[in-house]
């Protein structure tokens, strides 16, 4: 029990959140593309209290493919566009953004989105209360770091 609250408490390096935030935005890219392009699975037709004609909504499904943008250049360019805190906030706001998605994604035969949706969005919570997914220089985003010397 000790061992594995030790290893929660480490800090993932800098590669592995690179790493991670990239497949976190390539299976997300895939997956709502693959739910809204091939299985036509679509979303409702209303979003965000909005009611909108099914050629809008292939722009609604668009945009929501093009979230997954963020955490993929974020992961392989190793861009820091937020301060610590802020940065937090924004995964806290994505994760729950994830989960009214998956509210709205209508069912489709063959792939679970919805599903695999409430799991990231789980993730991207979880990484944005633990402040754990963040890259060093990510860290001092910001911050004017003078050295002192004596």
């Amino acid at each position: 029990m000790m061992k594995a609250i030790q290893f929660l408490m480490k800090r993932p390096t800098d590669t592995t959140i690179r790493k991670w935030e990239t497949i976190f935005g390539a299976v997300y890219i895939i997956a709502t593309a693959y739910n809204f392009v091939y299985q036509t699975g679509g979303l409702e037709n209303t979003f965000f209290g909005l009611s909108f004609t099914p050629e809008q909504m292939i722009f609604v499904g668009l945009a929501i493919t093009a979230l997954g943008l963020v955490p993929l250049l974020k992961g392989l360019f190793g861009w820091n566009f937020l301060s610590r805190g802020r940065m937090r906030i924004f995964q806290i706001v994505f994760g729950i953004l994830l989960f009214y998605v998956a509210a709205k994604v209508a069912p489709a035969p063959h792939l679970e989105v919805d599903l695999l949706l409430i799991l990231m969005g789980l993730i991207s919570l979880i990484a944005g209360i633990t402040g754990k997914a963040i890259t060093q220089s990510g860290l001092k985003h910001g911050q004017k770091i003078t050295k002192i010397r004596v």
